[in-house]
């Protein structure tokens, strides 16, 4: 799990994101059902065995394809600027369900935003023969004084509706 902090979104408003991924060395069946693996180039072509058999390839390149931080850190790296990424193509009030939302625009769903990312990280960690098993966006932490008035919006949408249902019990009762 980690923070990704000031992702800014299309609109340029800063949010912190706090998402988790889990990722493993791309195991042998996963590799099998990839036709790019057959034509790529191999430096080893013997299997690893045991309860989860990867190929001495895929561990190469976990070890000498990447950075010097190693495959978890080049993994943690792509998943930064693949949440960035994604994120600057939406505008905040596509993000959050905000009680006044641009005519349009609807907002998206945490899944869709979860699936892009896992999607970006999983296309460039097969390279260094990592395979992304899920992402999730644990939250999203938006500028205290942008919250304060989305928390506005709220309580006045929340303040119109009970003034409506008020007016209409005393229209009934009128009647």
């Amino acid at each position: 799990t980690i923070t990704v902090p000031e992702v800014l979104t299309k609109d340029r408003m800063p949010l912190d994101i706090r998402v988790s991924i889990s990722f493993q060395i791309e195991p042998r069946a996963d590799t099998d059902n990839r036709p790019e693996s057959f034509s790529q180039r191999k430096r080893f072509d013997g299997v690893i065995t045991g309860a989860y058999p990867v190929y001495e390839d895929s561990v190469y390149k976990a070890v000498y394809k990447v950075s010097k931080g190693g495959w978890r850190q080049a993994t943690l790296r792509a998943l930064d600027a693949a949440v960035r990424d994604v994120v600057q193509e939406y505008d905040l009030d596509e993000l959050y369900d905000i009680p006044e939302p641009i005519p349009g625009k609807s907002p998206v769903m945490i899944p869709d935003l979860e699936r892009s990312i896992e999607e970006r990280v999983a296309r460039a960690a097969v390279a260094w023969g990592v395979k992304v098993n899920h992402v999730d966006i644990v939250t999203v932490k938006m500028p205290e004084e942008i919250w304060q008035k989305v928390l506005a919006w709220w309580q006045k949408k929340l303040e119109v509706k009970i003034a409506l249902q008020d007016l209409e019990k005393q229209t009934f009762i009128l009647d």
